[in-house]
Parts: structure tokens; sequence; C-alpha cells
């Protein structure tokens, strides 16, 4: 299958299927995507630097983690626009967190339920987000995935990222991987020859599954 075709797959899958992840940092480019996927993916996974503000947005305490307070209102709109939808909005349920991002920092696991400290901010998705997500995209029938899901340059934060890009790459789910540093995220595990479809400029794959090209 061509690489257009496979991004007129995405644009055309029936909604049940298709399986959209979201991560990276800089909310102002992500508001608008999630926005027209709620038209078009029947579940949506939020990871990396943007999910805080929705964790935020639904009352969840993050610490010191970062927050884009003007997209605090879009965020609780997207929230319930999903709701109304159907559509399956996933936020991480734990975190790896830590005071400062340096590669001998220690670092607090942060479980399902728990706050993170006030001097620390959630820098990758933790154990059991890992497993939600895995289990989520192993059951899809299509991904489209657009931004890693921690601070993918450093390994104490690597592994939300480098785990779901094995799940995905092990797996028969036809996925369009894009954005610059999610390839290379997935250059350095080796996988990045392993999807069906890989694009740096993720402009070009987001206007076409989005019905703007």
């Amino acid at each position: 299958m061509s690489n257009i075709d496979w991004l007129s797959r995405a644009r055309e899958h029936p909604q049940k299927g298709f399986l959209a992840i979201i991560g990276g940092i800089g909310l102002g480019d992500k508001l608008p995507v999630i926005g027209a996927l709620l038209d078009k993916a029947g579940t949506i996974l939020v990871g990396g630097q943007v999910a805080y503000t929705f964790l935020v947005a639904g009352g969840v305490d993050v610490g010191h983690s970062k927050v884009e307070a003007d997209f605090l209102p879009r965020c609780r709109e997207l929230i319930k626009k999903a709701a109304e939808k159907n559509v399956r909005l996933l936020l991480p349920i734990d975190h790896i967190a830590a005071v400062k991002v340096e590669p001998e920092v220690t670092i607090k696991m942060i479980k399902e339920g728990e706050s993170i400290p006030d001097n620390m901010m959630g820098l990758d998705i933790g154990f059991e987000t890992i497993k939600l997500f895995a289990g989520e995209a192993v059951k899809a029938g299509l991904i489209l995935w657009y931004g890693p899901l921690g601070v993918w340059e450093i390994d104490t934060f690597s592994a939300g990222t480098s785990e779901l890009l094995k799940t995905i790459a092990q797996s028969d789910v036809p996925a369009v991987i894009t954005g610059e540093k999610l390839l290379l995220a997935a250059q350095k595990a080796g996988l990045a020859d392993r999807f069906s479809y890989t694009e740096r400029q993720s402009r070009v794959v987001l206007e076409t599954i989005l019905g703007k090209k």
C-alpha cells in the first residue's frame, strides 16, 4: 500500500477501529488536531507534556509539571465533547516524576490515585499507563501516533515511548508514525522501519488525515 493510501485509510477508516496517540510538547498545535480527531477516532490516548494540562482540566493535581493555563478552558471543552461523542479520551493514570530533567536525577513512581509532589514534575508515563495504552494499541484497527510520551532523549524517561513503540511494531496493527521527535525516538529504539508509514513532517500527515488536503 502506498503512503497516500495509508493516509487516506486513516482519514476514511471507521471510527470504532481508529486509535490516535497524541504526545509531545506544546498544546497550541495539538488541540486543533485532537478536536478534529473527535470526529474520526474511537479512542484518543494523550501523553507527554501536553497531558498535564488535560489532567489539571480534569481536576488532577500534577505538582510542578508543565501546564499551559491559557488552554485549560479548551481542554475542558474537548473532554466534554469527547464524552458527548462517545470517544474515549484516555490520560495517564500513573507517572515517572523528578525535580528536574537530567539523566542521573532521583525519580519517584507516582501510582494511580497519588498526586505528583509540588516540587516534582511528571516526565514520563508510568508502567500502568504503558499497560493501558499498549492494550488499546493492540486491539486497534489503525493507529495514528503524533509525539512522544515522555522525555525520550533521556533513558530514565524514555520507557513510555519506547515500550509502546515496541508493542505496536510487534503487532499486526497498521500504524502511521509522524513528527520529528517521535521518529527520532523510533530510530533510537531501532524500530523506525517497522511501521506501515512514517513521515517526519507531521503537517503532511495531519492535513491529509484531517481532510485539509
